[in-house]
């Protein structure tokens, strides 16, 4: 698996890092559209969208409906998944998911 160095703050304010890195070139092909809606549909919509009928404690500001919602909140949404390993609370991510995830928050930018 592919280690990326993100920033860990509560929310990705900062437009600098918007460079793709490096690696990215030799990753197939994973974004919003073809992996990380999905994705998010499956894993994360129970209680980050902004129709979730029980948020089971989400804060209302953490809302993943679209792509421009999901760049805001990138690097929390890598560092809950792979560093605090907290999200998604039932568990259920498969490890060929966790690649693609990292590809898709790494690259897709």
């Amino acid at each position: 698996m592919i280690f990326l160095l993100l920033a860990c703050g509560d929310k990705n304010t900062d437009t600098a890092s918007t460079s793709v890195p490096e690696w990215c070139a030799d990753e197939i092909d994973v974004n919003y559209e073809n992996f990380g809606e999905g994705f998010l549909l499956t894993h994360c919509q129970g209680c980050h969208s902004s129709s979730a009928p029980n948020r089971f404690g989400a804060p209302e500001s953490v809302i993943f409906d679209t792509s421009d919602e999901v760049d805001v909140w990138r690097d929390s949404i890598y560092r809950v998944i792979f560093t605090d390993e907290s999200m998604p609370p039932a568990g259920g991510i498969t490890d060929d998911e966790l690649t693609l995830v990292e590809i898709w928050l790494g690259c897709d930018l």
